[in-house]
């Protein structure tokens, strides 16, 4: 059921209070399509970039490289943005043919969804959904609960700037933890190591602060000693 707005109330919610809000509906439609982890990204257009303000069931570490989005780049998330409609890859090799140069940067084996929230004919950010392996079509119902998410935080934050009240994104995204799901519930980091190949994340100094033990076999390496270590020195 769609969450109602508050019109009746001349003040209404603060921009605080709508970043709540839109976090929620972030966590219920994760939850509801069974992804594993969901992002939200907000427009900031006199920049031209789309900035991650939260994600469930990702550390920050494995979600820091991508938190900056410049609007133009060839990416899942932009390009929703841009043509205003949804993108869907099944798998990594979707992800390569469509994408070839993030897909370099992002080799782990997922079903990728994004879809812009718009409303009234303004974009103001994205949604994108991820699930681990990969998925051979997205069920309509499905498609369906998400363009209806996507819709309702369009709305929060249509709302929240008639109001003057914008809701930016946070200066680093806010992680929550995954809500129990309907059919499984994984951490993280057990997520990671399903992946088929390994998982590393760098810091900005290009040092390595998580590693799957797939990662650290490819690396020839102890897991404990890579760490903060760097993979082309290794």
């Amino acid at each position: 059921m769609r969450e109602m707005g508050m019109s009746g109330n001349e003040e209404g919610p603060t921009a605080g209070e709508a970043s709540a809000r839109l976090d929620r509906l972030l966590e219920r439609i994760t939850q509801d399509v069974d992804a594993h982890i969901g992002l939200t990204y907000l427009l900031i257009p006199e920049r031209q970039v789309l900035q991650m303000t939260a994600v469930i069931g990702a550390p920050r570490r494995l979600a820091w490289p991508w938190a900056r989005l410049a609007l133009a780049a060839p990416a899942p998330v932009p390009e929703a943005v841009r043509s205003r409609r949804p993108v869907w890859l099944s798998d990594q090799q979707a992800f390569a043919r469509r994408f070839p140069r993030p897909a370099l940067a992002f080799p782990y084996s997922v079903a990728h969804y994004a879809i812009a929230l718009v409303a009234d004919g303004i974009c103001w950010g994205a949604l994108n959904l991820l699930w681990p392996g990969s998925r051979s079509k997205l069920p309509v119902a499905e498609q369906a609960r998400i363009s209806e998410a996507a819709e309702e935080m369009a709305e929060v934050l249509r709302d929240a700037a008639a109001r003057h009240q914008p809701v930016r994104p946070r200066d680093e995204p806010l992680v929550m933890e995954s809500l129990p799901a309907r059919h499984h519930a994984e951490p993280a980091g057990v997520l990671a190591e399903r992946f088929t190949d390994g998982f590393v994340a760098l810091d900005r100094r290009g040092r390595m602060t998580f590693l799957t033990d797939r990662a650290a076999q490819l690396l020839g390496g102890d897991r404990a000693e890579l760490l903060d270590t760097e993979p082309w020195d290794v």
